[in-house]
This record gives structure tokens, C-alpha cells and sequence, in this order.
């Protein structure tokens, strides 16, 4: 919601106290009515986004009536008015001219709305969840897949950052936080993103924070009728001889609004059906390859096929009370794979359920608001693979041999059902609510925010099924340049449970916070907060629990100035401090160790003799809770942000931003292995030997090293008909600093674990301050978005993005398993009371340079024209429109990030990643009738 405030002054320059002040929308539904008080301030508190006239009205003035104000989503609209003596039957109408910039806010923030996402050719797919590949401040992680919210805002690492609300109700998932429902665009009213700084209000998260406002009803019937359509033959192919990403896509859409009861009931719904038939991006080589190694090879297309509900139900039960109800749910499954994958080894995938909230807004009298919501989340989500009586098979060009047992490097096909097959269920309850209390006489004005925000039962819970037995076979070739070479059989593993479940657990997080917006003069804002969660988790299988193992609470202070420099209000210098938490998801938090280690036997062929003589077995074991687990300073990771921004308010509508953001990220949780214990360098045991392999992995705080932050970000905005234009152009630099800690990086056999002790001197490093899933070292990234509404009818429209592409990571090169280097940590494995645990200094990689950024590369710019050509019809209330978008306008084939085969010494170093290329240019035709 929005708020709207300011004076009424004579020509004098005199307060006028106790004129009326009458707001109207259709946004509204109706009108609201105060008074100025004895400073002449009026105020409106909790309006809908969109467009309002406004009626100032006092015996002995002429009336005042200004039209064309827009209220968007979290943002204060300034706006003071001088009232001409004279007839009170005279009236002085004024349009637009309403102020832009907010002039309350101290964070760097941007609203976008429903119309200007609707009327931009972004992706293929009108999901709500690309409205950050418009907006400034976001790095962009997957062009290729908008089913998912891939994208990192401020530096922080990667989309399980980020916040999604829908009518102030949570929308993103609690497993990792991922945004995947799936809302039409015609839902969209307006969205506030906060991209740095934060109030006490919004919930932890590093990320952005995305705030969307849906359609309502109203006393008029309204609504759309949709059809998309992009066949293969509007598909062209940036991948000579290979095959391209592109897309066979259909879609029905509508939305319909009205009135059950006028002036009392509403109702708004929009509903959609999906068919995608998708490419995958395979070079010549790639394909190839391919099937060199498995004749069985063919470049299949997967398929993608959903539908969407969503329904918003308002009430007004009178002007003080108002009660909104939403419901969506989306059905269908999506299939994945990638470019090495036959067609055997795609899997399936789907969310299911609904989400739910109800909401009370209750105006107590002019100076109190009081804000209620319930919402229920319930998206379990389903992985199945194609082929499950078969065993999942990879090839690989060559092996290497680390620790005693053999891995593949550069995988040329996976074949046979994949492995990783799973069911999640999950489920979220919020009651949230907020109280807003207007004080006029205390030093200035104030507006305290008082709130809670519970969730008292986040459920998650993981079953993996194992559908056949062996259930991975890994090869390698007989010779490395000939992949249709006879292959080797080095790796094979089997399980013992066909379906294997892990615990529920159980996230609770009670909140409580108070936000003050002091405005002690009519050009000085100073915004000041604190946020308190108390968070805790707790796991349960088979009646065995481990209740709040976890118990941790999370202290977020702010502090923030927004000053006018001058006095029409039109050059605001903003400034913030805020100390923000990571995001709470299932995963965030250690696990407790209860539940099943599962029963597994592996087997290697080190010397690739044809015999398998490296058996690893694995018991299964059940487990209670393990108090040696509990972290009682375990606690959620920080951010220390420093923002400085400027705005100017330019003519033509338009406004100039300028915003610096300053961050650290600190204590952050990571997993480690804590299990080996390391004498002089050498591996001389384990804590526990009997845990799988000896390792011992759990999250701990990193006091040790950091990630700092910086960027830059010009933003220009001019929304008004008939030309619209969004234009950012950020700068952002990320690096690690600090030192190694006590245990290695995190481990998840990764091939950098435990360079403490073989490397210590390689410690700077970029990699894990970008990269494709991280954020942070993207450099430079541009967005323009524009519109034109032509004469006639035409409606014309661009959106130019691009962005430095991410880092190759560190270079590394692989020892002999007898080099010295190696042996000098110990043996690569020890029978510790009678369990054969694993050392993890025995590792042959080393990283080539002097430190870990030395010889890195960025993978090419990602550059993206996308255009839209259409015409509108009108007849009296009905329009027709016809367009036409074409995407990646100059056919390029950029890769999304480096090879990460390539070692310094290999054919691969400084080359771009031959899989998951740009989307191949193509059309998508949209028909579009609305009333």
C-alpha cells in the first residue's frame, strides 16, 4: 500500500485548518475524506496502487482539484496546496504535476507497474517473476530458464536471498526459498522491490524484496481475454549445425473483475493454461559426442505444460473496515534437463497446492490503522525420472585419482534414469500484523509502526526414491580423444532402501518490530527501527524428535535520513544504515543428525584394470538426535549496508537517481567438515569414525574470512503516456577478504577442500564473491526499457539488457597420486576402529596461480535486444490489440558462464561453456481482447 501527505496553505503562505481533503481512485473504490488539522496537514494512509484525483475544499476559497496522482506501492507522495481566496463555487483543476520521488524513504528502492510489465517483451513466459530482469540493481543468473526467481540483488548470494509477498503475504518457498508460483501478469496492480537498505517491517533476507500489489474489482465489469502463440517456425537457430534453445509455446489467458454487491463486495480472478515444447542449447560438438559414446543419443526436446488460478475477493464492510481474500494454486509438471542428458534421463517436475490469505484492514480513527493478515502456504513439490528401471549412467572424457578413489572430468553424456528423484512437503502458516499510529505534536510529525509477524509451523520433509539397484554407474573412455572408444566402468554405487526419508523439520520465527518515521520539519525525514526474530527449528522421524536444537535470535537495527535540498522537494538526498540477516529457509541451520544413514555401497576402479577393488560400504544407521550437534552460537549471518543515494526530480515527468550501496557480509553460516583431526599437516584420524567416510559435516558461523561490496547505479524513470523508459546501468565489485579458518572450505567433496593446509597462501580469491549462482563480481550490467504509444494505435516497445558475464573461478591442475605433495599428508585412508575413514588433505588438485584469482576469466558479455510491434482497436469499451515480440533480436549465442573445464593448462582455458547458450531469435505472436 501507499501513503499520501502534505499542507494546505493560503497564497499568504499561511496554514488553512480544517479544509477538506476528498481522495478518489477506482483503485479506491469509492473516496476517502479528512481534514486538515491545526498545522493543515492532511494524511491517507494504505492506499491502492493506482491513479487519484484529489479535491481540496474550504468556505472562502476556490476549490482545489488535482487529477493524474499516482500512488504506488510503499511509497509517501508529497504534495502540498495553496488555495486561492475567492467564490467557493469557482474550482482550479490541475493535471498530473503530482510529486515523483518519495519523500519519506532513505533505502534504494524502484516501483514498476502491471501495465509497464505487461506492455515490455521480456521473456517468453509472462511470469510475475521476471519483473527483476526490468528492474535496476539485479543480476540476472539463467536468461534461459524464467520458471524459477534466478537472480541476485545487492551483492548477495544468489535468488534463496530474495523476498516475495503477494498482497503482503509470502510467496516464495521455505525450502530454499526459491520464488516458484506461478502468477499471470494481468494480476499485477504494482511492485515495490527494495534493492538496498531495509526497514524494520520487511523480513530477514539479504536479497531483494519484492512487494506486489494485485488487481481488485470495482463497481464496473473488467476484464482480458489473452492468446500467445510462438510455433517452431517462428524459431530461428544461433547454433549452426548444433541445435538452439528455442521455444514451440501456446498460452490462454483471461482475467476477469466486477462487483457482486456495488460499493460492497468484489471480486478479481485471471486464470492461464501453458503448453511449451523447449530446445536445449547443444553445440555440433556437443551432440557429437554425444552420441559417439552412446548411440542412443538424440537431441530431444522437453516439454512443459501448466495452469494457474488466481481469485482476490473485497469486502468493504464499511469506510473503517475492509476485509480482501486470495487464493492461487497452479497445477502441471515441468520437465529439466540438460545438454549431455538423452532423453531417458529427463525427469519431471511439479508444484501442487494452494496459497491463501485473508486480510483485515480496520481504520480506527484518523491517527490509527491497525493491519491484519493470515496466509497459508502449502507447495509440495514432486521429481520423477522418465526410465525408473533403469540405472542413471554417465561417461566422462577422463578420470583422475584423488584420495585414493577415482573421479570423472568433463562428462559427455548421462544416459538411464536420473538419480535424484524426490518428494517435498511443505507447508507455512503466517499471522502477521501491524498497527501505524499518526503523532503531529511531538517535535513534528511521526508515524509508528508497530508489528508482529509469526510463523509458528514451517514444514518441510524429504523422501528420496531409489527405483532400482545399481543406481549409478559412472564410465570413462579407454581413449580420452575418441568418444566412441570403449568404455571403462570405474564407479558404481547401490543402495539399500528404495525410498529413503529424511526428518521434517520444523521452522518457528516470531517477530516483533517498531519503525518510526520522524519528520521534525517539512524537508528532513529521519526513519529509525529495530526488528526482533526468534527463530528456532526442530526435527522429527518416526516419533524420534529433536525439538529446538536450533534456538537463535536476530537483532536488525536501521537508521535512516531522506532531506530535501530544496524546498519544492524535487532533489532528496537519502542516506541508511541497516544491519540485515540472512534468510531463514529448511536449510539454513544445521541439521540435528537425527534420522537414517543410509545403507550404500560404492565401488572403484582406481587403476581401470576392468575390476572394481575400491569398496566403500556404508551401514545403515539409525540415529537419534546428537547433542554434540547443538550449536548454542550458531547464529543467522549479517550484512553491514551503507547506502547513499540522490534523486532528482527532472520535467518531463521524469526522475535521476544515484545510488551507492556499501556491504559486508559477516558470520556467515557454511558448512564444513568438522570430523579430521590434523597434527603438522598430516591426516592422523577422526572426531567420529563412524560417521559415512569419516566425515563430519556440519554449518557453522565464518568469523574468519568476508565478502565486501560495492556498486554503483544510475537509474532514470519516466513513466507517463505516451512515452515510458526504465534505464539502469550498475557497477558492482565483490571480493573475499579475511583469512582461512580452523576447517577446510565448505565440503561437499568439492575439489578445493582443505586448502587451509595444502595452499595456504592462495587465499585471495573472487570466485566466491561472484559466479553464476553467487553475486556480488558481475561488473558492469545495463538495462533500457521503453514504450511508445504511437498514433493510430501503434504500440512499440524495447528492452535492451546486458551484463559482464561471471568469473571462470580459481585454475587448478591436478598432482600424481604418489607426488610428494600428496603423501606428505598421510594415507588416503585409515581403519580408525574398524571404519575406514576417508583424509582429506590426500587430494591431487592444487590451484596454478600464486592466489586463487591469478589467470581468471570472464565469460562474454550477455547481451539482449528484445522488441514488440502491435496495434490496438477501439470500439467505444472494448479494445483490440495484435503484436508481434521478437526476442534476442541479433540471434547471439553467448554463453551464460565459463567452461568450467578449463584448467590452465587445458584446451578449455579462457573458452565460454558450450552448454545452456542464449535463446536462439524468435517470434511470439499475442492477441488480445479487452473490455
Amino acid at each position: 500500500m501507499g501513503e499520501m501527505r502534505g499542507y494546505v496553505y493560503d497564497e499568504q503562505g499561511a496554514i488553512v485548518i480544517g479544509a477538506q481533503v476528498t481522495l478518489t481512485s477506482t483503485a479506491l473504490m469509492g473516496g476517502r475524506t479528512t481534514e486538515t488539522n491545526e498545522k493543515g496537514l492532511y494524511r491517507f494512509i494504505t492506499l491502492p496502487p493506482g491513479e487519484y484525483s484529489l479535491k481540496v475544499t474550504k468556505e472562502s476559497y476556490k476549490q482545489y482539484e488535482q487529477k493524474g496522482i499516482t500512488i504506488s506501492v510503499g511509497k509517501t507522495t508529497g504534495l502540498d496546496i495553496i488555495l486561492e481566496v475567492g467564490s467557493f463555487e469557482a474550482v482550479i483543476t490541475v493535471i498530473g504535476d503530482a510529486p515523483l520521488i518519495d519523500v519519506e524513504s532513505s533505502q534504494q528502492k524502484i516501483n514498476i507497474t502491471g501495465e509497464l510489465q505487461r506492455a515490455l517483451p521480456t521473456t517468453i513466459r509472462s511470469n510475475f517473476s521476471e519483473v527483476l530482469r526490468v528492474s535496476p540493481g539485479a543480476t540476472l543468473n539463467d536468461p534461459n530458464r524464467p520458471q524459477y526467481s534466478y537472480y541476485s540483488v545487492g551483492g548477495a548470494s544468489a535468488y534463496y536471498e530474495n523476498n516475495w509477498t503477494i498482497d503482503g503475504a509470502r510467496m516464495n518457498q521455505w525450502e530454499y526459498s526459491y520464488m516458484s508460483t506461478r502468477i499471470n501478469l494481468d494480476s499485477v496492480e504494482d511492485v515495490e522491490i527494495g534493492l538496498a537498505g531495509s526497514n524494520a517491517s520487511n523480513p530477514v533476507g539479504q536479497g531483494g524484496t519484492v512487494h506486489l500489489t494485485t488487481k481488485s474489482g470495482g463497481n464496473e465489469f473488467h476484464g482480458t481475454a489473452t492468446f500467445r502463440y510462438q510455433p517452431t517456425s517462428f524459431n530461428d537457430n544461433n547454433i549452426e549445425g548444433g541445435s538452439p534453445a528455442d521455444n514451440d509455446f501456446t498460452e490462454y489467458g483471461f482475467s476477469l473483475g466486477g462487483y457482486v454487491l456495488k460499493d460492497k463486495l468484489w471480486f478479481f480472478g485471471t486464470g492461464r493454461i501453458t503448453k511449451i515444447n523447449e530446445g536445449l542449447s547443444r553445440t555440433p560438438d556437443v551432440i557429437a559426442k554425444a552420441v559417439a559414446a552412446y548411440p542412443g543419443f538424440t537431441a530431444d526436446r522437453i516439454d512443459k505444460n501448466m495452469k494457474d488460478l488466481f481469485i482476490k475477493g473485497t469486502y468493504m464492510h464499511s469506510e473503517d473496515h475492509q476485509f480482501t481474500f486470495g487464493y492461487q494454486r497452479d497445477w502441471g509438471y515441468e520437465t529439466f534437463a540438460f545438454a549431455q542428458w538423452a532423453p531417458e534421463a529427463y525427469i519431471d517436475e511439479g508444484t501442487v497446492g494452494p496459497m491463501m490469505n485473508g486480510t483485515w484492514n480496520w481504520f480506527v480513527n484518523d491517527n490509527l490503522n491497525v493491519f491484519t493478515q493470515v496466509s497459508f502456504f502449502d507447495k509440495d513439490r514432486d521429481r520423477f525420472g522418465r526410465t525408473r528401471n533403469q540405472s542413471h549412467k554417465q561417461v566422462y572424457e577422463n578420470t583422475y585419482v584423488s584420495g585414493g578413489l577415482i573421479y570423472g572430468q568433463s562428462p559427455i553424456v548421462y544416459y538411464g534414469n536420473y538419480a535424484t528423484e524426490f518428494q517435498v512437503v511443505e507447508s507455512m502458516l503466517n499471522i502477521n500484523s501491524t498497527a501505524n499510529y499518526f503523532l503531529d505534536d511531538l517535535y513534528g510529525t511521526h508515524d509508528l509502526k508497530i508489528g508482529t509477524s509469526i510463523q509458528p509451523a514451517n514444514k518441510n520433509q524429504f523422501m528420496y526414491h531409489v527405483p532400482t539397484s545399481p543406481l549409478l554407474e559412472y564410465y570413462t573412455l579407454s581413449d580420452p580423444n575418441d568418444p566412441s572408444s570403449a568404455k571403462i566402468l570405474y564407479y558404481r554405487q547401490s543402495r539399500d532402501r528404495t525410498v529413503q526419508e529424511y526428518p521434517q523439520t520444523t521452522g518457528k520465527d516470531y517477530a516483533f518490530f517498531v519503525n518510526d518515521t520522524w519528520r521534525p520539519n517539512s524537508r528532513m525525514t529521519i526513519e529509525a527501527g529495530v526488528r526482533v526474530d526468534l527463530i528456532s527449528q526442530s526435527e522429527e522421524l518416526y516419533d524420534v524428535k529433536a525439538d529446538n536444537y536450533i534456538s537463535t535470535t536476530a537483532i536488525s537495527p536501521n537508521l535512516g535520513l531522506n532531506y530535501a535540498l530544496t524546498e519544492d522537494r524535487k532533489n532528496i538526498l537519502r542516506a541508511s544504515y541497516s544491519l540485515r540477516h540472512q534468510n531463514v529457509t529448511a536449510y539454513t541451520f544445521p541439521s540435528s543428525n537425527l534420522g537414517i544413514q543410509h545403507g550404500s555401497t560404492s565401488e572403484y576402479d582406481t587403476d581401470l584394470n576392468g575390476t572394481l577393488e575400491t569398496i566403500v560400504r556404508v551401514n545403515e544407521v539409525l540415529r537419534d538426535p546428537d547433542p554434540s550437534s547443538f550449536f548454542d552460537d550458531v547464529s543467522l549471518g549479517y550484512s553491514h549496508d551503507i547506502i547513499l543515494g540522490y534523486s532528482r526530480e527532472l520535467p518531463f515527468n521524469s526522475t535521476l537517481s544515484v545510488d551507492y550501496s556499501y556491504r559486508q557480509f559477516r558470520n556467515m553460516l557454511t558448512e564444513y567438515n568438522i570430523n579430521p583431526i590434523i597434527e603438522n599437516g598430516v591426516f592422523v584420524g577422526v572426531v567420529d569414525p563412524t560417521r559415512p567416510s569419516g566425515e563430519w559435516i556440519t554449518t557453522r558461523n565464518n568469523k574468519w574470512s568476508w565478502k565486501e561490496y560495492q556498486s554503483i547505479n544510475f537509474t532514470f524513470s519516466r513513466v507517463a503516456s505516451p512515452i515510458t523508459i526504465l534505464a539502469s546501468l550498475m557497477y558492482e565489485h565483490g571480493v573475499l577478504k579475511g583469512t582461512w579458518g580452523p576447517y577446510g572450505p565448505p565440503s561437499y567433496g568439492d575439489v578445493d577442500d582443505w586448502f587451509a593446509y595444502l595452499q595456504p597462501n592462495v587465499f585471495n580469491n573472487y570466485s566466491d564473491a561472484g559466479g553464476r549462482w553467487g553475486g556480488g563480481d558481475r561488473g558492469l550490467t545495463y538495462r533500457i526499457n521503453a514504450t511508445y504509444l504511437a498514433p493510430w494505435g501503434i504500440q512499440l516497445a524495447a528492452q535492451i539488457m546486458g551484463q559482464s558475464g561471471p568469473r571462470s573461478g580459481y585454475l587448478f591442475e591436478y598432482l600424481g597420486s604418489n607426488d610428494p605433495d600428496v603423501t606428505r599428508h598421510g594415507p588416503s585412508w585409515l581403519l580408525q576402529d574398524g571404519y575406514w575413514v576417508y583424509n582429506p588433505l590426500s587430494t591431487t588438485v592444487r590451484a596454478t596461480g600464486s592466489d586463487r584469482k591469478a589467470d581468471q576469466w570472464r565469460s562474454s558479455l550477455l547481451h539482449v535486444v528484445n522488441i514488440r510491434v502491435g496495434k490496438e482497436f477501439k470500439i467505444k469499451d472494448h479494445g483490440f490489440e495484435i503484436s508481434f515480440d521478437v526476442f534476442n533480436l541479433f540471434n547471439t549465442a553467448t554463453s551464460l558462464e565459463p567452461d568450467t573445464r578449463g584448467t590452465y593448462n587445458s584446451t578449455y582455458y579462457g573458452q565460454d561453456s558450450p552448454y545452456d547458450l542464449l535463446s536462439a531469435r524468435s517470434a511470439q505472436m499475442m492477441l488480445r481482447y479487452s473490455f
